[in-house]
């Protein structure tokens, strides 16, 4: 009897666990799943379902984890209350779902309900279940999620089957980063054409304005009105106040004429060097209150080569007894003073605060030459342009200035 009783305790049929061709059946089966992934929602349930069948436990879940609010939530299951999909959530810091996280392995518990870490929810009617499974999903060791196995009896998962579940996992993480590359471009497509819509309407609105602007104006209310044509930067329609600015000072403006009182224009001369000084001063006081992140320096450096005595009146010797149509630009910037200096018979760009000590000199309208050096060096080098210039296009009137000397 006992050797029978030992016979039929090993003739008793045990639960088999999976074996490795077992394992690869399962993994084939989520494969199968993945290939035919649509939504998502739809294939973790599908998933899960699958996983607890081949593994044979009463309770699969996935847990999804949101980055930002570092926060689990039920994202599909089978065994516990369907219900509680969305609505469970918890903290990295909670459950042993969320030590999963935290460990960034995985964590078994034969009675979940006696380790410390259980935290129980009432929604989910998972009471009755002991042995705990939880192995993370993750992407390039970036945590995306937990894959959760429990049973109803107490059962100690074998190191083949975790590895298999990790697996599994492996397979879920990518579907989880398609899944959300997708939504990605879906959310990217809906914005533009939402984009593309308002820019219709923009356009829509700006073809109805100018055909209203077209029409001809006979109130008082249309005079003094002018449309002007802008470059657009993006597309749309912009609503808002507009500046006008003042036509810059130009050489090119001024008459060529010949001067019958040289020393008031020396005086002009001087008097125009102390009223631009103190207009920078002034710049630079309402530059300090209405753009204080703006470089002063620029505007310093201005101004000290305008109150350079020395440079001023090497500026007055090279234009003394000049009484004939010669206009001579000396401009403090190499960004703009081109311009003006091709405007002028003969002018210089010097450089401003950070610029490279490199002074271009343009003749006619045509760059000559670039001058390095001091600043007295640069002030002789450009006096002797000047009077080899003048001695070429005035001669007579050059040999009368000499023989006056």
């Amino acid at each position: 009897m006992e050797a029978e009783s030992r016979k039929g305790r090993r003739a008793r049929p045990s639960r088999a666990k999976p074996g490795r061709t077992h394992g690869f059946t399962v993994l084939e089966d989520v494969s199968a799943i993945t290939a035919r992934s649509e939504d998502l929602k739809e294939t973790l349930q599908r998933i899960v379902e699958v996983v607890a069948e081949r593994m044979g436990t009463e309770v699969c879940s996935l847990y999804i984890l949101d980055p930002r609010a570092q926060r689990l939530t039920l994202w599909a299951t089978t065994g516990l209350e369907k219900s509680a999909v969305g609505k469970v959530t918890m903290s990295v810091e909670e459950g042993l779902t969320g030590m999963v996280i935290e460990k960034g392995e995985p964590v078994m518990t034969v009675d979940a309900i006696a380790h410390p870490r259980y935290k129980y929810f009432p929604e989910t009617g998972e009471e009755k279940y002991h042995s705990f499974v939880g192995v993370p999903i993750a992407e390039r060791s970036t945590p995306m999620g937990v894959l959760v196995v429990q049973t109803l009896r107490r059962r100690r998962f074998s190191r083949h089957e975790i590895r298999l579940l990790r697996a599994i996992a492996g397979q879920v993480g990518g579907i989880i980063v398609q899944a959300r590359l997708l939504e990605d471009l879906k959310s990217k497509e809906k914005e533009r054409r939402e984009y593309r819509r308002r820019m219709v309407a923009a356009i829509k609105r700006l073809q109805a304005y100018e055909k209203t602007a077209e029409r001809p104006e006979t109130s008082a209310r249309g005079r003094g009105q002018a449309r002007l044509a802008g470059l657009p930067a993006v597309p749309g329609f912009g609503h808002g106040r507009v500046h006008l600015l003042q036509p810059p000072v130009s050489f090119a403006l001024i008459d060529e004429r010949r001067s019958d009182a040289p020393e008031a224009e020396r005086e002009r001369f001087w008097r125009a060097i102390a009223e631009s000084a103190v207009e920078l001063e002034s710049l630079r006081g309402r530059l300090a209150t209405r753009l204080p992140e703006f470089d002063w320096t620029i505007i310093d450096a201005h101004r000290m080569m305008l109150e350079d005595r020395s440079f001023t009146k090497k500026v007055e010797e090279a234009t003394k007894g000049l009484t004939y149509p010669c206009r001579v630009a000396v401009m403090g910037c190499i960004v703009n003073g081109p311009g003006e200096s091709k405007a002028a018979n003969i002018g210089i760009s010097l450089p401003g605060t950070g610029e490279a000590p490199r002074c271009p000199v343009y003749i006619d309208g045509k760059k000559d030459v670039t001058l390095e050096g001091t600043y007295d060096e640069l002030a002789a080098a450009f006096q002797s342009l000047v009077d080899t210039y003048i001695a070429k296009k005035y001669p007579r009137k050059t040999a009368e200035v000499s023989a006056a000397r």
